[in-house]
């Protein structure tokens, strides 16, 4: 399914979408900033236990940085954190925007 996300860091806020997947019996994403539209960045290692989904990524904020995502989910809407390499961790919250695809 997608989600909308909303990071809070300092000085701004950053919003986009999460775009969930299921491939077989793993799953896929990736994510787009709303800053960029058309260009994403894939999710890696994603892993879900119940209500609570962690995931990464490498996105280029000038030089190529891991960004870790820690979410937990209740119902049609979820809350965590981000961390961003070196940067620090940063809270994250967001909601459903459309059903998974069967």
């Amino acid at each position: 399914g997608v989600w909308s996300y909303s990071v809070e860091i300092p000085g701004a806020t950053q919003t986009g979408k999460l775009t969930f997947e299921k491939d077989g019996t793993a799953y896929k994403g990736y994510s787009e900033d709303s800053t960029s539209p058309g260009e994403t960045d894939k999710m890696e290692d994603i892993a879900i236990d119940g209500d609570k989904v962690t995931f990464s990524m490498t996105v280029d904020i000038g030089q190529p940085t891991t960004v870790t995502f820690d979410l937990t989910f209740t119902g049609d809407a979820y809350s965590g954190n981000v961390t961003v390499g070196s940067m620090g961790t940063f809270p994250i919250k967001g909601s459903k925007l459309n059903d998974p695809k069967s």
